[in-house]
């Protein structure tokens, strides 16, 4: 975010990385949040209002988004209905075009999804809506990134054509171009299956010539596994490993990555979380000067 930090939160914590100062700030909150210890990824920066919100979409039992105060060190409301998370390893964005938050994809409850569901602040309610265009199957751990304030794209995931998880489940290496004001997608191409499947982190970042992309790619089969830096070609189904790799140990939900680019020290900045012993959270932050050296380049 244009704060330059990375925040972090638990049920009675509120956590703030300064990126410049490499400096920590931790404040307990008065309200616990008590759905939080799902693990489901579910803080966002808004850079209209500055302020962090804590979402909610769980099924159509509870729905909430609440606003964080940074200097009361406390939410906007009281929120302690535990539910079971419906949208694990989504993906996330905030539209420059209307000022909507949307959560895409995510896996719940047996099935895949790839719906849209956006957040209208001025209204605060929820709406769901539909790709349009070249389809895009029900997925979850899939990235998105922005190409600018009106287009977006979407590579990988794992899904099934249906969404039912018990129905020919499958790994996805297709890369859609996403128009934000439409929702018409548009397929550009696919990878051929890799011989060591990999899913990639919730965010991309295309390259400023808008000629590749890059990815945290990580092998969904094993625990004790890394995070890989991968830059892919924005027109052919080409890629290749680029800087050294990140220790992970992937649980499927009990553990997420997520990658970021700092615009002012032209940084990469990987956040990796795990689960940890004592059902605490083993939380992690690299970063990477850009642009980064090809893998034949560091040894």
């Amino acid at each position: 975010p244009d704060k330059r930090e990375i925040a972090v939160l638990d049920q009675g914590m509120f956590y703030r990385y300064k990126i410049k100062a490499n400096s920590l700030e931790q404040n307990r909150t008065n309200h616990e949040l008590v759905y939080t210890s799902s693990n489901s990824n579910n803080l966002i920066y808004n850079p209209e209002t500055k302020t962090y919100n804590c979402y909610l979409l769980e099924m159509d039992e509870g729905k909430d988004v609440l606003v964080y105060d940074t200097l009361r060190h406390d939410w906007n409301k009281a929120y302690t209905t535990a539910l079971p998370p419906d949208y694990w390893h989504h993906n996330r964005i905030f539209s420059p075009i209307d000022k909507c938050f949307y959560m895409f994809f995510g896996y719940g409850h047996h099935r895949y999804k790839n719906e849209i569901n956006r957040y209208d602040y001025q209204t605060g309610s929820w709406e769901k809506l539909s790709f349009k265009g070249d389809r895009i199957q029900p997925r979850y751990l899939s990235g998105l990134g922005m190409l600018n304030d009106q287009y977006a794209i979407v590579f990988g995931g794992y899904g099934s054509e249906t969404g039912n998880q018990n129905i020919s489940p499958q790994s996805y290496y297709n890369l859609f171009k996403v128009n934000l004001r439409t929702f018409e997608s548009q397929k550009i191409w696919e990878l051929e299956t890799p011989e060591s499947e990999f899913a990639v982190a919730g965010t991309l970042i295309p390259d400023e010539t808008g000629k590749s992309f890059y990815a945290l790619a990580f092998n969904t089969q094993q625990f004790y596994t890394k995070l890989s830096l991968l830059e892919f070609s924005m027109d052919k189904p080409d890629y290749k490993v680029v800087a050294d790799s990140i220790p992970f140990n992937f649980e499927d939900v009990k553990s997420n990555a997520d990658l970021y680019f700092d615009k002012d020290s032209r940084q990469l900045i990987a956040v990796v979380a795990s689960a940890g012993q004592d059902n605490l959270c083993d939380l992690s932050i690299y970063t990477l000067s850009m642009p980064p050296l090809s893998l034949d380049n560091l040894y």
